[in-house]
């Protein structure tokens, strides 16, 4: 809805796609992750009944939890409004995959499997203006991990590397204070206004 009405307002001022970023942008990239998992540790015990089946021996087998690193591919779309050729505001998603999407873990027998996902409201801001190549911008909003919700954050670097492509560097955070992931993400893609 934020972004909906200020495209409706400025519809007649500016036309999609045109190449300039002033106006309505829609975008899609690809890249590298590398996700640091953190997840509340707790114990795993063996449970097995006795040889007549009736008490049952618990035994503590170890734990599960912690902290690892994935690498992976990741997957951004933005939509947003350009109010002039220095501030675009997006509503952005990512998803972060693990495993042999892009044959980075071909140790996992499984497959690629998704580590986590974000939805935010994001600001690019372009310090040059019209001619400016390089744009810096942050995002706050939701993330969800396997089901665990919480807030999520990012901060970009980027450069337009024409008019409608982009290479990106990302760093985000997304989960809860037991259960989030910190996402370090390359990306390439398009992105048309």
């Amino acid at each position: 809805m934020l972004v909906a009405l200020p495209c409706a307002m400025a519809a007649a001022e500016t036309s999609a796609f045109d190449g300039h970023r002033k106006g309505f942008t829609m975008g899609f990239h690809l890249g590298y992750a590398l996700v640091s998992l953190s997840t509340p540790e707790q114990e795993v015990f063996l449970v097995q009944p006795d040889t007549a089946g009736v008490t049952i021996d618990t035994t503590l087998f170890g734990y599960s939890g912690g902290t690892g690193t994935s690498d992976g591919c990741t997957g951004q779309f933005k939509l947003g409004y350009g109010f002039s050729e220095s501030i675009r505001v997006c509503y952005t998603t990512q998803m972060d995959l693990r495993g042999a999407a892009i044959g980075v873990s071909p140790a996992l027998e499984d497959g690629p499997s998704v580590v986590g996902t974000t939805a935010t409201l994001a600001l690019d801001y372009y310090p040059g203006g019209v001619g400016g190549k390089w744009y810096a911008g942050a995002g706050i909003g939701i993330g969800d991990i396997d089901g665990v919700r919480g807030p999520a954050y990012h901060v970009c670097v980027g450069r337009d590397l024409g008019r409608s492509s982009q290479f990106e560097v990302t760093l985000s955070r997304y989960g809860t204070a037991d259960t989030h992931n910190v996402a370090a993400r390359i990306l390439f893609g398009w992105l048309w206004h």
